[in-house]
C-alpha cells in the first residue's frame, strides 16, 4: 500500500475515532441531565431517531448545529456544556447548576467545597440509584486524583456485565468502595479491577476475581479549582 493511501485510510480512522468520542460525550451528557431518549426529545427541536444515530455515531454523527440544541435541552435540566467539550472533547467538562434557587450574589460567597456538595447533593437528586465517592487515592491517575469527587448511577446483578471497559465506583462484597476499571473475571459472578496507575503504592493495582455489590459507571466528574 503506498503511503498515501495509509494517510488516507488514518485520516478515515481519526474520522471515525471523532464520531464515536462525540457520540459518548452525547450519551454521557444526556444521562448526567437524566435524560431517557424519549425524555429528551419531547422538549427539544429534535428527533428521536436522529438522536439514536447520533448517539451511535451513524451518518456523520453529531454536528455543530445538533450540539446547539442538545446543549440548549439539558440546560433545561440545570446541566452545563459547551459546544467545544461536546464535538472536541476541549475545554471545561460538563457541570450542573446545584443551586438554582440561590441569588448569584449568595453564590459568589461560597467556598468551593460547599458548591461541590451543592452539585453532588443535586446529582444525588436527579438519580435516585446514585453511587458517590470521594476519590481517596491515586489509583486512576492521571484522569482521577484524591479529592476528585465522582457519580454514577448503580448497576447491579447481571447488569454488572454491561460496566465491563469502564471506569467504575464500585462496591465489593467486603464493603469496600473504590474507583476503578472493570473488567471481566474468571467467572461470571466475579470481576477483576484495574488501576490506570501501575505504580499506585497503598493499594493492590489489580484486585483479580472480585464479588461486586454494584457498579457505577462514572457520569459526573467534580475536580477542584486548581488554583
Amino acid at each position: 500500500m503506498t503511503v498515501g493511501k495509509l494517510t488516507k485510510n488514518n485520516q478515515l480512522e481519526n474520522q471515525q475515532d471523532s464520531i464515536e468520542m462525540r457520540a459518548k460525550r452525547l450519551k454521557r451528557i444526556r444521562n448526567l441531565a437524566n435524560l431517557s431518549r424519549e425524555e429528551f426529545c419531547s422538549d427539544a427541536d429534535i428527533n428521536q431517531y436522529t438522536l439514536v444515530g447520533w448517539e451511535n455515531g451513524r451518518f456523520g454523527g453529531l454536528s455543530y448545529k445538533g450540539a446547539e440544541k442538545v446543549i440548549a435541552r439539558v440546560k433545561k435540566e440545570g446541566v452545563y456544556c459547551t459546544v467545544e467539550w461536546l464535538m472536541e472533547g476541549s475545554g471545561p467538562e460538563p457541570s450542573v447548576n446545584p443551586i438554582p434557587s440561590m441569588p448569584k450574589e449568595e453564590m459568589l460567597n461560597l467556598s468551593e467545597d460547599m458548591i461541590m456538595t451543592y452539585e453532588l447533593e443535586f446529582f444525588k437528586a436527579k438519580n435516585p440509584y446514585a453511587a458517590t465517592l470521594i476519590v481517596d487515592d491515586v489509583g486512576m491517575w492521571p484522569q482521577y486524583t484524591s479529592g476528585d469527587i465522582v457519580a454514577g448511577r448503580k448497576r447491579i446483578g447481571k447488569e454488572i456485565g454491561l460496566t465491563i471497559g469502564s471506569d467504575c465506583i464500585v462496591e465489593t462484597i467486603d464493603g469496600e468502595k473504590l474507583l476503578r476499571n472493570v473488567r471481566a473475571g474468571k467467572n461470571k459472578k466475579n470481576y477483576t479491577l484495574i488501576c490506570s496507575n501501575p505504580s499506585i503504592t497503598t493499594k493492590p493495582s489489580v484486585i483479580s476475581d472480585v464479588e461486586l455489590v454494584y457498579a457505577a459507571p462514572v457520569i459526573w466528574h467534580r475536580k477542584k479549582d486548581p488554583i
